[in-house]
């Protein structure tokens, strides 16, 4: 009997996910999103990615151990994985959310730096700073929407391992299973 196999599933996809991110740190690709999405949105955006990911390892260990145990032959009470998993679905709908809002944030930064008023130089200005309010929504959106997908792959491995969970153990108990 393989166990862990949640376990192994969620490691293998994050760690593939991990080295893509450490190819691009090394091509200096992240650095270049952070030193221009001046509005601190991004650095937020890490943050509740972070939170996100630790309660979601946390439910990834509970949920692979009721695995375990289902496959062990011992019924497990699962009906509650399905609700205190979804907090998943909705943080990944946040940082995409955060990452809009990034985005409306800068531009208008960029269509506050257009004062095309006052000659050459405050064309030039302007230009300058309407470049770095799209650099802002741009950036934003990509960091938001990049942690948003991250998460919610994670959190279909875990819906369908909780899933499947449920419907094994209310086999195990000789009921059937309810969506």
């Amino acid at each position: 009997m393989l166990s862990n196999l949640l376990l192994y599933r969620i490691t293998v996809f994050n760690a593939c996910i991990l080295a893509g991110l450490v190819w691009a740190f090394l091509q200096g690709r992240v650095q270049v999103l952070f030193a221009n999405e001046t509005t601190g949105i991004g650095y937020g955006m890490v943050v509740v990615f972070l939170v996100a990911m630790v309660g979601f390892a946390q439910r990834v260990i509970k949920t692979t151990a009721a695995l375990n145990e289902v496959k062990a032959g011992k019924w497990v009470d699962a009906r509650k994985f399905k609700i205190k998993n979804s907090f998943v679905a909705a943080v990944s709908v946040w940082l995409v959310t955060l990452g809009l809002i990034g985005n409306i944030t800068g531009f208008s930064q960029a269509v506050e730096g257009l004062n095309l008023s006052g000659g050459p130089d405050a064309a030039m200005h302007a230009i300058s700073e309407m470049i770095d309010g799209m650099k802002v929504a741009f950036y934003t959106t990509l960091i938001g929407t990049g942690l948003g997908l991250w998460l919610a792959v994670n959190g279909h491995i875990l819906r369908t391992a909780t899933a499947l969970l449920h419907i094994d153990a209310d086999a195990l108990k000789g009921g059937v299973y309810v969506k």
